[in-house]
């Protein structure tokens, strides 16, 4: 019985502490992977911008900077590797007009980086400024034309320590290595002088940290249980005083409580699954509530600056003949708020598809190839385009977002051609086993292999607003549509030849929380 209850007590430690190494491999994991997104999306809006002005660039790298204690400076480094700004100034100074690629391997994997348009982590290093840095390059690319790097450098020890909590060090060590070379440890750490230890690795991009925790005396205390000594001299004593009937009374009140503590264990645990469920619930309801505002009250005074600025413009009439500056002026903030409403609309459109309440049903995808026929004719007359389609199955689905993803893939074949190009579309559809396989072709400029992987990303734009309209919504809002069906969507495609769209859909509705209609 003593063993039994010491195997439990170990179990119960054991258990205890692979929940806590899971949870920081995934915490750190994930801050980290947050912050080269949080990188990324102020190079997409450098890409997508054709550039950013420095006074811009300088306002938002000074919020990053803010936001991320951990991020001690941010950089723009030109095509020829020179460092041409950096936020914060002071105490950079120095580093203003050098070049990054002073050493031959550091050099190697830069040109390698810009060539694949992957984003670079290096190892930690021992920076001037007197602590231990890992930097991330991101390069910028402009019509996929490279236009240097976005360069962030961080605090190691404070990026990390960051994220622990505060009792952290009290409980365990933590030492995270690359290539044998420390990124960080907690203070005090020599080695790990306990059986309770674990060591795994986390995939950074290129590299690979490994990350070794080793439970405290106080974390081993804290979960360890006298329950086997208590019973092993109990039943002893109790042997000996009053025998076997005695011994056995107080061995099944010690059961007893453990099945109490057991019970009050799960109650807790349903208790917390309710609370996340609760903050589950009101997320969606946050979400809801913005997509209301942007629906509305966002919408409202963009209506009154076209509105207005319209009137004002016809208002002053002859003067601006006069003025082309001002009338070109008063054409960049009508066409602002165009492209502002249409971007609200395209996010209301994008978070609404999780929200949908309609009802699914049998769908016929001729009928909705044929409606966007009759709607697109407009596009198609000028270069008599022709758009194909073989006879289509039906589906079970949501009706709207089946239009909304054929209409987005359709459009887009239409709208992204060479000038002069007679546009071609192509629709087909392949039965497998569960699931109708449906191919939509088209005879465009195509989409180059580096970025087939990104176009379905919320606001990834390949192009200038200048050269093909659109706020790169639509290809996110054709994921999540297949997605909510049940379903893959991936894109074949060679610049210069076309690219083909290529989708699942489930034969019939798997989502057991959406209604059916009758």
């Amino acid at each position: 019985m003593y063993q039994e209850f010491e195997r439990r007590d170990t179990q119960t430690i054991q258990t205890a502490f692979d929940e806590q190494v899971a949870l920081i491999n995934q915490g750190v994991g994930n801050h980290i992977s947050e912050a080269i997104l949080a990188l990324q999306r102020m190079a997409d809006r450098w890409e997508s911008s054709g550039g950013t002005p420095f006074e811009q660039w300088q306002d938002d790298a000074q919020n990053y900077v803010t936001d991320f204690e951990a991020l001690n400076a941010l950089e723009w480094v030109d095509e020829d590797y020179i460092i041409r700004w950096i936020e914060p100034m002071a105490g950079n100074e120095a580093a203003l007009g050098l070049n990054i690629a002073f050493e031959e391997e550091r050099r190697k994997a830069l040109v390698n980086s810009a060539q694949k348009g992957k984003t670079t982590i290096t190892p930690p290093l021992d920076l001037v400024q007197g602590y231990r840095g890992m930097i991330i390059y991101i390069p910028l690319f402009i019509d996929q034309n490279f236009g240097g790097f976005l360069v962030a450098i961080y605090n190691t020890d404070s990026f990390i320590s960051s994220y622990l909590p505060d009792e952290f060090a009290e409980s365990f060590d933590l030492h995270v290595s690359d290539s044998g070379k420390t990124v960080f440890q907690t203070p005090g750490f020599e080695s790990f002088n306990t059986r309770w230890h674990n060591q795994s690795s986390i995939s950074l991009l290129e590299r690979k940290w490994t990350v070794a925790i080793g439970a405290k005396e106080h974390f081993v205390s804290e979960h360890h249980s006298h329950v086997a000594l208590v019973t092993f001299i109990g039943g002893l004593l109790t042997s000996l005083l009053l025998g076997f009937v005695i011994y056995s009374f107080l061995i099944s009140r010690q059961k007893n409580r453990i099945l109490e503590r057991q019970k009050h264990t799960l109650t807790m645990r349903e208790n917390e699954k309710n609370k996340l469920l609760d903050r589950l619930a009101y997320s969606n309801e946050e979400l809801t509530h913005f997509a209301y505002i942007c629906s509305h009250d966002l919408q409202e005074p963009l209506r009154m600056i076209r509105s207005f600025s319209q009137k004002l413009k016809t208002h002053m009439g002859e003067a601006l003949t006069k003025d082309p500056k001002g009338d070109k002026y008063f054409t960049f903030i009508m066409d602002g708020a165009e492209r502002a409403q249409i971007l609200i609309q395209d996010i209301l459109s994008y978070s609404k598809i999780d929200q949908s309440t309609e009802k699914i049903e049998r769908v016929d995808l001729n009928e909705i190839v044929s409606l966007i026929k009759d709607n697109t004719e407009g596009l198609l007359k000028p270069q008599t385009g022709v758009i194909s389609s073989e006879p289509l199955p039906f589906i079970e689905g949501n009706k709207t977002q089946l239009y909304q993803l054929f209409q987005n893939l359709i459009n887009n074949g239409l709208k992204y051609q060479a000038k002069g190009a007679t546009p071609k579309i192509d629709i087909s559809a392949v039965e497998l086993e569960k699931t109708w396989q449906i191919s939509i072709s088209d005879n465009g400029i195509g989409i180059s292999a580096k970025y087939q992987n990104q176009i379905f990303d919320v606001f990834k734009r390949l192009h200038r607003r200048t050269e093909y309209a659109g706020t790169g919504i639509g290809l996110a809002i054709c994921k999540k549509v297949v997605e909510r069906h049940g379903g893959d969507i991936w894109v074949n495609s060679e610049e210069g030849q076309g690219a083909t769209f290529t989708f699942t859909l489930q034969k019939e509705n798997t989502n057991p929380a959406a209604p059916i209609a009758p």
